[in-house]
């Protein structure tokens, strides 16, 4: 009877074995499958990475070309940008030079149309009673009247009285010189603007002169200024005492001029004097003309548009 068990037990272990025995065939079956299909694959990798190759070659040949093309392209680019520059730039007034195109229409039309006889910038900063006889304003041209052609190619007339700020002789002669400048703050209000006057670092201690027309030094200017303290007192004007002070102007001159002009004092002072460009926004904000494509792109030397498209500002 145990016998009987045993080989009954026996057989169980064969079966079991042998379903065991069974499965791994079809597993071994299975995995050699899975080989030859990853052998497969393997293979379609291959195929796939040569097609890649192929056409990494055919975009390094077009990209190439491209370059290629692009170089011909610049030559001539540059060059018509090299060309149109000088058209958009103004150049300095060194100080020494006396302007005699300053007509006596021009400067009355300047005064008149900021309503004063007196510097539109010392008057704001430094206030006093009868300011025209304390700071009589001279009104030379913010772009040249030499440079005519460079106003009209930016769409208004150098002889035009928005082209002109009444300023202080001496005040008149450095910013024609190109040692301090004005940027619009970004504040508008009707038809005024508010500038920040800033100066180059070489003329801050440089005192503030009273000139006649012909340039004759006739002295010192004075100015109350305000100590430490609080109170006031009459002191030496110095071209520092203007730096980073903000001055309304109404009615707003050309914004176009402006731009010129404080592009001319940065190439005079780039370490010193900012880029118009780095606040164009302020000037485009309340004028329609500084929103046309050239003062958009040329400050970053990539192109003009042609005079027609801008409008008066």
């Amino acid at each position: 009877m145990a016998t009987e068990e045993q080989f009954q037990t026996l057989m169980s272990m064969v079966s079991s074995m042998t379903a065991k025995l069974e499965q791994l065939q079809e597993d071994v079956s299975s995995m050699k499958e899975d080989q030859k299909s990853m052998k497969e694959d393997q293979k379609s990798m291959k195929e796939d990475q040569k097609s890649m190759k192929e056409d990494q070659k055919k975009l390094n040949g077009k990209l190439e070309e491209l370059q290629k093309d692009q170089k011909e392209i610049q030559g001539p680019l540059g060059l018509q940008k090299k060309l149109m520059k000088p058209l958009y730039t103004i150049k300095p007034v060194p100080e020494d030079v006396i302007s005699v195109l300053t007509t006596d229409t021009f400067r009355n039309n300047v005064l008149e149309l900021y309503k004063m006889r007196y510097c539109i910038v010392l008057s704001q900063l430094f206030p006093c009673q009868k300011p025209d006889y304390w700071f009589p304003a001279a009104t030379e041209h913010i772009v040249p009247r030499q440079q005519w052609q460079t106003a009209k190619f930016c769409g208004f007339q150098a002889t035009d009285a928005r082209n002109g700020l009444p300023l202080l002789k001496d005040l008149e002669l450095k910013y024609q010189a190109g040692h301090f400048t004005v940027i619009p703050t970004g504040v508008f209000v009707d038809d005024a603007v508010q500038l920040e006057i800033h100066v180059a670092g070489s003329h801050k201690d440089v005192w503030i002169r009273h000139r006649e027309r012909d340039g004759c030094d006739n002295g010192q200017v004075k100015g109350l200024k305000r100590n430490a303290r609080g109170t006031t007192s009459l002191c030496n004007l110095r071209f520092g005492d203007l730096d980073k002070k903000t001055i309304v102007v109404r009615p707003k001159p050309y914004m176009r001029a402006l731009y010129l002009k404080a592009d001319m004092a940065h190439d005079q002072h780039p370490h010193d004097l900012p880029h118009p460009s780095q606040y164009l926004d302020r000037y485009t904000n309340d004028c329609e003309a500084m929103k046309g494509e050239l003062f958009q792109r040329l400050p970053a030397g990539n192109g003009y548009q042609e005079q027609s498209a801008l409008e008066a500002s």
